[in-house]
């Protein structure tokens, strides 16, 4: 950790946060998240992001998918709560008039919207992305989502095709202090090359053709920082062989906790769900402890992507100890 930031120092904050269990809660207190993503062809990643929310601990998880998704989601776990309100593609004939298809398709995407919206006063955290896919439709749909969470302040982590949707669209998440971006390095580039003019990626372009690039050429701590800026100090985790962790402050965070060494699928969506996890136990306990809330040094933003680093990390590395059931 830079600055003087020590890891341990990290886990006391983060430890003010979870929930203590209590035959006194009810159900729902120790965190109900929604997870917007999940198409045809992308059943597994909301699936990994959502279960992961409720094996750390969190008490609800609602995946909010397309229709030719639901079915497929449904079937992994019955713990889940699965709506399958979006539509993919067009909806309606391209034999019918343009003005008549666009206002009818506008009313349908505005009724997912409605489907979706209404249960944010029952949720405490948002996951944007995990297998979203790249359906333009989906995407207008997402937008109009994540435009009203920010309304309301509720929290959200973007991942996968999330961040591919706001390298469309940055002004979405621009300088929306409770968000949390997840890329890798592929998708960091995408996000740094939303800034830059076509001349400025034209010669990037020409710099990776004559063989510059390779290692020297990764993102490191200073870009995330810097990204974090241009976002309007939104907090950046840069997935890779250490997580570096900014909301553009000077201090930056590095979990160098050992993972494992595999990247399989489905390892971003188990640490998207980590994180909005934790993000969602740091809203609620800092609404709750107010004066105390004000004494913690350390964004809670960047806190809960600590905590879902070091747990998927820790949780990665440990998994070699368990059999697989077939």
């Amino acid at each position: 950790i830079v600055n003087n930031m020590t890891s341990r120092s990290f886990i006391q904050q983060i430890q003010k946060f979870i929930p203590v269990l209590s035959f006194h809660s009810h159900k729902g207190q120790a965190g109900k998240l929604g997870l917007v993503g999940g198409c045809r062809e992308y059943t597994g990643a909301p699936y990994y992001a959502a279960i992961s929310a409720l094996k750390i601990g969190a008490d609800l998880s609602h995946i909010f998918c397309s229709e030719g998704a639901g079915s497929a989601i449904k079937s992994y776990s019955p713990e889940l709560i699965v709506h399958p309100v979006m539509s993919e593609g067009s909806i309606t004939s391209s034999s019918t008039s343009s003005s008549s298809s666009s206002s009818s398709s506008s009313h349908h995407e505005q009724d997912e919207v409605d489907a979706i919206t209404k249960w944010f006063g029952a949720l405490h955290c948002l996951i944007i992305g995990p297998g979203l896919g790249r359906d333009e439709r989906m995407w207008r749909v997402v937008e109009k989502v994540m435009t009203e969470a920010k309304k309301k302040e509720l929290p959200m982590v973007i991942d996968g095709d999330g961040i591919n949707l706001l390298c469309k669209n940055i002004a979405l998440i621009h300088g929306y202090k409770w968000a949390v971006l997840t890329p890798n390095v592929v998708e960091f580039k995408r996000l740094q090359d939303s800034f830059k003019s076509e001349q400025e990626k034209e010669e990037n372009e020409k710099k990776k053709g004559k063989g510059k690039g390779g290692d020297e050429d990764k993102p490191n701590e200073k870009d995330v920082q810097e990204l974090s800026r241009k976002l309007g100090n939104v907090t950046v985790v840069l997935k890779a062989s250490d997580d570096v962790i900014s909301d553009g402050s000077d201090s930056i965070a590095r979990c160098d906790t050992t993972g494992n060494a595999r990247r399989s699928g489905g390892q971003g969506d188990v640490l998207a769900g980590s994180i909005g996890t934790f993000l969602a136990w740091s809203r609620e306990w800092s609404r709750d402890n107010e004066e105390e809330a004000q004494r913690v040094s350390t964004p809670f933003t960047v806190l809960a992507a600590y905590a879902g680093c070091t747990l998927s990390r820790t949780a990665g590395v440990e998994s070699k100890h368990f059999k697989p059931f077939i």
